[in-house]
């Protein structure tokens, strides 16, 4: 059981890992690697949805109440469940904010920054960069708009 315990452990620590660097560190080159990249996140909470979370019940119910194994493993469900379902809610949402196409009487939007280091732009805040002037491009509504930083440029109109 302990065993069991310690590799449901680590095979949560690998799901909820490597989805975090899905979702932080993106290499957002093309449509194909968004899709890739949101695919492969998608398997790994369906992995833990179907086999971690069901593991830890099982764990939970059959170990030693206040063991060690019994307490890690109800710290750890305990996170996986709270973190897989705001994951969720934020999948739902994302989905649904998406479907909505931004009222005409938006006239500013604002564009978070990353970090920049040794002078190179990261690919999160590229994508971001470039979303952000194509929206100014197309529309005549927005009005406003502010670029923060260290850059003596930023500016507002």
């Amino acid at each position: 059981m302990i065993y069991l315990n310690l590799v449901d452990e680590l095979i949560c620590v690998l799901c909820w890992g490597i989805t975090i660097r899905l979702i932080l560190i993106r290499h957002l080159n093309s449509e194909t690697k968004v899709a890739r990249f949101n695919t492969f996140a998608f398997v790994l909470m369906l992995l833990n949805l179907v086999v971690v979370l069901p593991i830890f019940a099982f764990l939970l119910k059959n170990l030693p109440i206040q063991s060690v194994s019994w307490l890690s493993s109800l710290v750890v469900a305990t996170i996986d469940v709270l973190s897989t379902f705001n994951l969720i809610l934020f999948c739902v949402f994302s989905c649904c904010t998406r479907l909505r196409k931004c009222p005409a009487t938006v006239q500013d939007f604002l564009v978070l920054g990353a970090a920049v280091r040794h002078g190179q732009v990261p690919p999160v805040l590229t994508t971001r960069l470039d979303k952000a002037i194509r929206l100014l491009e197309n529309s005549s509504i927005c009005k406003n708009y502010c670029f923060w930083g260290n850059s003596t440029e930023s500016k507002r109109i």
